[in-house]
C-alpha cells in the first residue's frame, strides 16, 4: 500500500506490522478473500479460462474472483461461475474444497494481498459453458497437457492447479 485510504497521505510500513500515515491512521494489509473453481468433465479434463483483461491478459486462469461483502465462498463461486461461463450451480456437481493459497494481485499500481480458496466440481454432460465477462476463451485441457508456467502471474492459481494435478494423478 502506498497511500492512506482515509486521507490520501503517504503510508510508511512498520516492520512486520501495520501501515501508518502522517495523520496517524493505521491500516493493515489483510488479504482480500478470493475463490477459484476447477471444473472437470467425466474424463477428468480441466476447464480453464484465458484472461481477456490485464493483469495477465492472454494467460491461463481458473474460474473465479473476489468475494463480495456478505457472500460466502460458495456463493461467490456460484456468482463468478455464472458471470464467467454462464453456468448455473445446477449444471455442475456439488463443490468440493481443494486447497487455499496466498498471493499478490496487481491492482492500480499496487499489489493487493489475497487469500484464495479453491474448489473442484464435475460439469454435467448437457452443460454448455461459454466465455463471458473477463474471460476471452474457455479451454479444456487434459491434466498431463497443463503447463503451470502458462498460468498468469498469480501464485495462488498456480498453487491451486498444482494441488489439483497432484490429486488427479
Amino acid at each position: 500500500m502506498n497511500y492512506c485510504r482515509r486521507c490520501g497521505a503517504t503510508l510508511t510500513a512498520e516492520t512486520n506490522g501495520p501501515y501508518t500515515c502522517k495523520n496517524s491512521h493505521v491500516l493493515y494489509a489483510n488479504p482480500a478473500p478470493t475463490v477459484g473453481l476447477f471444473l472437470l468433465d467425466e474424463q477428468k479434463n480441466v476447464l480453464l479460462t484465458i484472461r481477456a483483461q490485464e493483469p495477465h491478459k492472454g494467460m491461463l486462469d481458473c474460474i473465479g474472483g473476489f468475494v463480495e461483502e456478505g457472500e460466502t465462498f460458495e456463493q461467490a463461486l456460484e456468482r463468478e461461475t455464472k458471470e464467467e461461463t454462464g453456468l448455473s450451480a445446477q449444471e455442475y456437481s456439488e463443490l468440493t474444497y481443494l486447497t487455499s493459497a496466498p498471493s499478490k494481485y496487481p491492482f492500480n499500481s499496487e499489489y493487493r494481498s489475497v487469500l484464495s480458496n479453491f474448489y473442484v466440481a464435475t460439469i454435467k454432460n448437457d452443460a454448455s459453458p461459454k466465455a463471458n465477462d473477463d474471460v476471452a476463451e474457455l479451454i479444456w485441457k487434459r491434466p498431463e497437457d497443463i503447463n503451470i508456467d502458462d498460468v498468469g502471474g498469480a501464485d495462488d492459481v498456480r498453487a491451486g492447479l498444482s494441488k489439483l494435478l497432484e490429486v488427479l494423478t
